[in-house]
């Protein structure tokens, strides 16, 4: 039977043939109708994956010309296909022969494509003896130019670790290939990985200067993206030390060099964190020195200015009850700040008691069951004036500027007796700790809505406040 396969490694008459190139033995074997091309040997190996493997070109050709023949079987040991195979052995008229195949996948196996393969191997990386070298026709970099040609090739695809191609290759430092792939016009630049890290935050964080520079030469280019810490390039850079790096950052338009991470480091406090002397002179020389308060609005004064401060007042302003000295400032935040006429509201420790908030506090007390700030349980559930407030979170004490915005509008579950005012509603309460309560009411902790009404405090937190 001439499809009957061996008992040792179970392999068929076309797999061995296929293997040492015995053209004349394969053209009979396809010939036969009992032959299945496509059967693998105990490794999972079909004799299209012989022959690639052993380099035997006229043999592929002969197998993809037969319509039988499969050719993205992968191997059970390394789940590689053909393609796959062709490339990591640079075989470049194999490569053709495969590519040219309208049948052939160039996007599997999934996780880890021949163009991942091609793209993190450098020309420098193949360092094959003389002896073999035969065969060895193509350089990783030409073997990537032949996949991006083809139109189904997916640049963007991406492996366990969230990477793409063009991630993999900057963390490789290989230039040239990164201009390809950047040419061609399809790979997402600002792509991050599974930890939101782009191809500019490791080309940065690496020290790759020329890399980064073809980073942001680029037109679609977003050269501030936060990676899950909220950390930009540019602080990756500056926490490592990179001089050369950070200068280019500095003469790049739209590089926000006050950019926060979620735990409020700016570039400059990462340097200095590191103690990297001549990246914080280089972000102090700049355009001055970033100070940043509690209460995350960042402000720049002039590096002249700022010469006559101690070392700490460099870095932070601290949150207290003083007004800010009269001059200019640069004030630098994410979010947006609206200038208006409107006069300040001080707030005051303001005790919610009478008839009209009666009603209110019962409302407050029922709906529930813990502190807002603190999730202390309600005790003493018939009398919980005794341990908790009622607080308003729109001070009663200013109904008048309340009415004048129209914030009536904004509440849809009026008071039962609307004549205590639409600031009773249980809309504009939380339960709170008398002591949580004094907090609130002298802004020393707040709640940000825009945060998914995140718990924000400004003062030490002797209160276990649940951020």
């Amino acid at each position: 039977m001439p499809d009957l396969p061996d008992t040792l490694f179970y392999r068929t008459p076309l797999s061995w043939a296929a293997e040492r190139g015995n053209e004349h033995i394969v053209k009979l074997l396809l010939a036969q109708n009992g032959v299945d091309p496509n059967t693998p040997c105990d490794q999972g190996r079909t004799p299209l994956l012989w022959a690639v493997n052993s380099r035997q070109e006229s043999i592929v050709k002969l197998l993809l010309g037969d319509t039988k023949v499969d050719p993205n079987t992968p191997d059970d040991l390394h789940n590689r296909t053909p393609l796959f195979w062709a490339v990591e052995n640079g075989h470049l008229g194999i490569i053709k022969l495969l590519l040219h195949k309208k049948k052939v996948n160039p996007n599997i196996p999934e996780y880890y494509t021949p163009l991942h393969w091609a793209a993190e191997h450098d020309d420098e990386d193949v360092n094959l003896p003389d002896t073999a070298r035969t065969g060895f026709q193509a350089w990783p970099t030409d073997v990537v130019k032949l996949l991006i040609e083809r139109k189904d090739v997916d640049h963007n695809s991406f492996d366990g670790e969230g990477q793409t191609p063009l991630v993999d290759v900057v963390i490789s430092n290989h230039k040239n290939v990164v201009e390809q792939l950047l040419e061609a016009g399809e790979a997402d630049a600002n792509w991050g990985d599974k930890n939101g890290q782009t191809s500019l935050h490791w080309s940065a964080g690496l020290g790759n200067e020329g890399i980064v520079r073809l980073f942001l030469r680029l037109q679609n280019i977003d050269p501030n993206p936060s990676d899950i810490s909220g950390k930009a390039p540019l602080s990756c850079a500056a926490a490592n030390g990179l001089e050369g790096v950070v200068k280019i950052f500095l003469e790049t338009k739209d590089v926000n060099l006050c950019f926060a991470d979620d735990n409020g480091r700016t570039p400059l406090e990462w340097a200095r964190l590191r103690r990297h002397k001549n990246v914080v002179n280089l972000l102090q020389e700049c355009k001055g020195v970033i100070l940043r308060p509690r209460d995350g609005i960042s402000l720049t004064l002039p590096l002249d200015t700022v010469r006559g401060l101690g070392p700490d007042m460099r870095m932070r302003v601290p949150k207290d009850s003083d007004q800010a000295k009269t001059g200019n400032y640069n004030i630098l935040t994410l979010a947006t700040i609206t200038v208006t006429n409107d006069n300040p509201l001080k707030q005051t420790i303001y005790p919610h008691r009478g008839i009209r908030t009666a009603a209110f506090a019962d409302y407050v007390y029922e709906r529930d069951s813990e502190c807002t700030f603190t999730g202390r349980p309600l005790t003493y559930k018939f009398k919980p004036r005794i341990s908790f407030n009622a607080v308003h979170i729109y001070p009663l004490k200013y109904e008048e500027h309340w009415r004048a915005k129209g914030c009536n509008a904004w509440i849809t579950s009026p008071p039962a007796d609307l004549s205590v005012g639409m600031m009773n509603s249980v809309q504009n309460g939380m339960c709170l700790t008398p002591a949580a309560h004094i907090l609130f009411d002298t802004f020393q902790v707040s709640i940000n809505p825009v945060d998914n009404y995140a718990i924000v405090c400004f003062t030490p937190d002797a209160e276990n406040m649940r951020f």
